[in-house]
């Protein structure tokens, strides 16, 4: 089964930036707007897991938790504001299950986006015991269902297939045995090249006020505070802030789309896969390469 996530090769739109087949769904279109492929969220700055070398490093936050609900609606609204349609939004975290008001963010979103794919992507381990009202929701406002299937997963997986199926929800699940790492600590690998090899070249963050190209961002901010690292993030360049008026979204939608300097601290060729891992005192090596 592909990753639905795009995370391990299922590249959402090509090289020539359209839309590959079978990624989305039909988007409409506007002469005043850019329509959006696909966007993700991060809705929660901590996990219940801590998995070694993950994506978004959120094992390395000093201070975590939920976002807070009404800063979550004011970035789905300008989104929705700036682009004519966004085909497929996903909820992540951390571990989006953990936030309090998941119910009320998922009804929130589907207001603004009413034929937009929407999907919840988290490792399950919450769903025996969630309030029934998130699953209420979740089916009641047609929300995809993606688990990442770690280790921990896979031992409940009885008790969270028997829960979702008496609450008549559908889902998708991916073993996930081993994770990868590429970044390097200096910026000398060529952005085209890191590029156009990258299977998240199009999996755009949406987190507190910003888009980002990637999670990268996420990750090298966190290095940076927890490991001292000198990641350089650029805004205008990397990130953008969606309520700059001065920046058009046709701009926006542009460089979101090309290599931008962040991408010299990837290097795809020579990434390492490693065994999937959880709950040891994390080291700046499980993140780059040697």
């Amino acid at each position: 089964m592909d990753d639905v996530a795009g995370k391990t090769g299922g590249k959402i739109i090509g090289r020539d930036h359209t839309f590959l087949p079978g990624r989305v769904h039909k988007m409409r279109f506007s002469a005043d707007k850019p329509s959006l492929p696909y966007f993700e969220m991060p809705i929660v700055d901590s996990c219940n897991l801590n998995c070694k070398g993950c994506l978004f490093a959120y094992n390395q936050e000093e201070t975590a938790g939920p976002i807070a609900l009404a800063e979550i609606k004011f970035d789905l609204k300008q989104m929705a504001d700036r682009f004519a349609d966004v085909a497929w939004i996903r909820f992540l975290g951390g571990e989006p299950l953990m936030h309090p008001d998941l119910a009320e963010i998922l009804s929130y979103a589907r207001m603004l986006y009413p034929t937009t794919i929407l999907d919840i992507c988290t490792n399950g381990l919450l769903i025996p015991s969630i309030d029934e009202a998130v699953l209420e929701a979740i089916k009641a406002h047609h929300i995809s269902l993606h688990i990442s299937g770690y280790q921990p997963t896979y031992q409940l997986l009885d008790r969270i297939d028997a829960r979702l199926k008496a609450a008549g929800i559908e889902y998708h699940i991916l073993r996930r045995d081993e994770f990868y790492k590429f970044y390097t600590l200096e910026p000398d690998n060529d952005p085209v090249q890191s590029h156009a090899a990258c299977p998240s070249c199009a999996c755009w963050e949406l987190y507190h006020g910003r888009i980002m190209k990637c999670s990268a961002v996420l990750a090298f901010e966190k290095m940076n505070r927890q490991f001292g690292t000198k990641y350089q993030v650029i805004k205008n360049e990397d990130w953008f802030d969606i309520y700059d008026e001065s920046l058009k979204t046709s701009e926006l939608y542009e460089k979101c789309l090309n290599p931008s300097q962040m991408c010299r601290y990837c290097n795809l060729k020579r990434k390492e896969t490693f065994p999937w891992a959880c709950g040891q005192k994390e080291k700046l090596s499980d993140y780059i390469l040697e």
